[in-house]
């Protein structure tokens, strides 16, 4: 839908007078959306970054967003899925409506869940560019936050998960298959950063690799390339948990190429 708006500006000159119009059009859209995260603005505003299936993330005006009888509601809320009605502006979108089709609310009742919750917007910001529509990364994190909210899973092992098969749907896949350094077919030894992937054990690992045994290969193996609602469908033991998540964290953290406040949050929650 395109609204236009026409401005007269009245130029006075001898003899009679001139019109000039000013035209400016303005864009509707209405669009599904999860929003990951919130700044406030200005006495009762706020700044939304919405996740939208149309747009991709971007920035919203909400005006009034936070006063008591906001007509937004809940709807512009963190932790929320809903139906948001945007009109384009200088710099980002202005609201101009929103309705709940999910709520994922329920998530900052428990401390760890929405500290992790955090850090998984913020990786999934930094590696999704802005204005850019990513269907399968929104239902990443969609059926993500439906496995926190309904089933009882090994956070650590929620968060290993995410983080590969994020990085799969941002191009960075992990070589699970091949040893990256003399391509041939192997169980794994090692994983590099670095090198994106698996390590055997006749080749001499580089200098950032860490040790995995053959279950979290095949762990990696499965995360990357079955479909997104089954990955977390896996068991594998408490020590293979743990070589799963300092692999596929440190993985991101070299792709990401930067550091997350909101990861050291989640451990240090993690740790009380």
């Amino acid at each position: 839908m395109i609204l236009k708006l026409y401005s007269r500006h009245q130029k006075y000159a001898s003899g009679g007078c001139d019109y000039t119009y000013r035209c400016v059009i303005m864009e509707t859209i209405t669009t599904n959306g999860l929003v990951i995260k919130q700044t406030n603005y200005g006495e009762a505003d706020r700044i939304l970054h919405i996740f939208t299936e149309k747009l991709g993330i971007v920035s919203v005006l909400c005006k009034g967003a936070r006063k008591y009888k906001s007509h937004q509601g809940s709807a512009s809320q963190l932790l929320y899925y809903s139906s948001f009605t945007l009109v384009s502006g200088k710099g980002m979108y202005q609201m101009r409506g929103a309705s709940t089709i999910e709520s994922f609310f329920s998530l900052s009742e428990s401390l760890e869940k929405i500290a992790l919750c955090t850090y998984l917007f913020d990786i999934t910001k930094a590696l999704v560019p802005e204005n850019m529509p990513e269907q399968a990364v929104l239902s990443l994190l969609l059926n993500t936050l439906y496995i926190l909210k309904t089933k009882e899973r090994d956070l650590s092992l929620i968060k290993a998960a995410y983080e590969l098969r994020l990085l799969a749907l941002t191009g960075y896949m992990a070589n699970c298959e091949e040893c990256c350094i003399c391509a041939r077919g192997c169980k794994a030894a090692y994983f590099s950063s670095s090198h994106g992937g698996i390590v055997c054990d006749n080749c001499p690992p580089p200098a950032d690799s860490i040790k995995i045994s053959s279950s979290v290969q095949k762990a990696m193996d499965y995360i990357t390339k079955n479909d997104a609602d089954k990955i977390y469908s896996f068991t594998i033991s408490d020590d293979a948990a743990r070589e799963l998540g300092v692999a596929c964290e440190k993985f991101l953290l070299s792709c990401a190429e930067r550091n997350f406040l909101s990861l050291d949050y989640y451990k240090s929650v993690c740790e009380l």
